[in-house]
């Protein structure tokens, strides 16, 4: 069973991910200072989405 669960990261400086294709960006529905980019691999069956904070 899986199970999905909001945590908090902080990435630095280097790759978030990499071989993928971004598919869409889109803002937050909360009116946040953020937005989601939306991707799709580009070697596997796997997709998935990163929050940028815009500060």
């Amino acid at each position: 069973m899986f199970s999905l669960l909001p945590i908090n990261t902080y990435a630095g400086e280097g790759y978030l991910t990499k071989g993928v294709t971004v598919t869409k960006a889109s803002s937050t529905s909360q009116n946040e200072d953020a937005f989601w980019v939306w991707y799709s691999s580009n070697t596997d069956n796997c997709s998935g989405k990163i929050r940028f904070q815009h500060s």
